[in-house]
């Protein structure tokens, strides 16, 4: 649904940026800003047979009876690449395929169904990348390049570090000078939602954003604005679903596993009606809640060595990558843990140290930010403001994706 996170997040849409200054000096937060990459590869109406030529990442590999069915991306997006072999002469292909990380090919698009807009290449010529001859890795991988919006998201990080407490301020920002770096350019998934460089920043302040609306609202009034929101996605799903179906591309049916959250949601908000949210543990949590992507997926420009330090107090080195893909040794204990672990393990090394409490408290919110354990939490929400995190990374997560 990536076309309508702007009716749920855009300047006019139904969760606005907050309008509030923040009153966090520049001196209080001593970090780069994130910069834009340029956008090398312009958008272009592609057409049966028209010529295509240039370097895509390898995101998966598939054997059918007469193709190799290679799925590539570049900085515009993704597409399907054909290797036409019969199933008997395909194995030297596919090994190939699977040691490279990209390929520079050429062939032509093809439209299939006729007229239905579902383009792919037929690959006529191909090679893997040499990854020591690349110099510009940012031709491959997606990413954002307008600083403006990318100056807007940091300005309204410093709003939300505003309003926490002082003591969780002090450590937030502490902990993110350890992170900033990998922090600023990281993607937040490799399919999903907020699958290119810049990626986490951007999702983690929208969900911040989310929070921070829900969380500054009485229970009744974050309950009719949770429902307001579950509406605002089934018309957008209906939508979408019909685009799709016009144009003769694939559908998957989600709604009904996203009403379930939604459902889930409400009735254990009636249930703790009692339980006011904790705005600045809640914001600060939900700062960290998906920072071990940093060591879960493997991108251009990474320092996978200092992150393996920092979230496994692991000494070892990773291959340079060109491509978005996961890490072999992150995706082994998974962003949640290691977000999770990150706060108390670098807890104990810094100046500004949160109190035990905040620090189970803050852990056990990011623990269960994916809601229940069927949807890979690793613990159940323990009260609102967990309640609160879970649904406003799941909604930011269904508005900025594809159905």
């Amino acid at each position: 649904m990536a076309k309508f996170k702007k009716i749920l997040l855009g300047d006019m849409g139904l969760i606005p940026k907050p309008q509030t200054s923040s009153n966090l000096s520049i001196t209080d937060f001593p970090f780069q800003k994130p910069m834009a990459q340029p956008n090398y590869i312009n958008d272009l109406e592609v057409i049966d047979r028209m010529p295509v030529s240039g370097t895509y990442g390898i995101k998966s590999i598939a054997s059918y009876d007469k193709y190799i069915q290679v799925k590539l991306y570049n900085q515009v997006g993704e597409i399907t690449g054909k290797i036409w072999e019969n199933k008997q002469t395909q194995k030297p292909i596919i090994d190939e395929l699977s040691t490279a990380q990209a390929l520079v090919l050429s062939g032509v698009y093809n439209e299939y169904p006729a007229n239905s807009g579902n383009m792919s290449i037929n690959l006529y010529d191909y090679h893997s990348l040499d990854l020591n001859a690349v110099s510009n890795t940012e031709l491959i991988v997606k990413s954002i390049y307008d600083q403006n919006h990318l100056d807007n998201l940091l300005s309204e990080l410093k709003f939300y570090l505003s309003l926490m407490t002082p003591d969780h301020q002090e450590t937030a920002i502490e902990l993110l000078d350890l992170v900033w770096d990998q922090f600023i350019i990281a993607p937040a998934a490799l399919g999903h939602h907020h699958n290119y460089i810049n990626g986490l920043f951007e999702h983690t302040i929208e969900v911040m954003r989310v929070f921070h609306y829900l969380a500054t609202k009485s229970n009744t009034e974050m309950i009719e604005s949770v429902l307001e929101i579950q509406n605002l996605q089934t018309q957008c799903y209906i939508e979408d679903l019909s685009d799709k179906i016009n144009s003769g591309k694939y559908v998957r049916s989600g709604m009904a596993d996203d009403n379930a959250h939604y459902d889930w949601f409400i009735k254990q908000s009636v249930h703790l009606n009692d339980s006011n949210p904790n705005l600045s543990l809640g914001l600060f949590a939900t700062l960290f809640h998906d920072m071990a992507k940093i060591v879960e997926y493997a991108y251009p420009n990474d320092d996978k060595k200092k992150s393996y330090q920092q979230f496994l107090n692991l000494d070892h080195d990773a291959e340079k990558t060109i491509t978005l893909r996961s890490d072999p040794i992150g995706s082994i204990y998974g962003h949640i843990y290691m977000s999770s672990q990150f706060l108390i393990n670098q807890n104990s090394k810094i100046t500004h140290k949160l109190s035990v409490s905040d620090i189970i408290t803050a852990q056990s919110y990011i623990l269960s930010h994916h809601g229940l354990p069927e949807w890979g939490a690793i613990c159940k929400p323990i009260d609102t403001t967990a309640l609160l995190i879970h649904m406003a990374d799941f909604i930011d997560s269904r508005f900025a994706s594809e159905m």
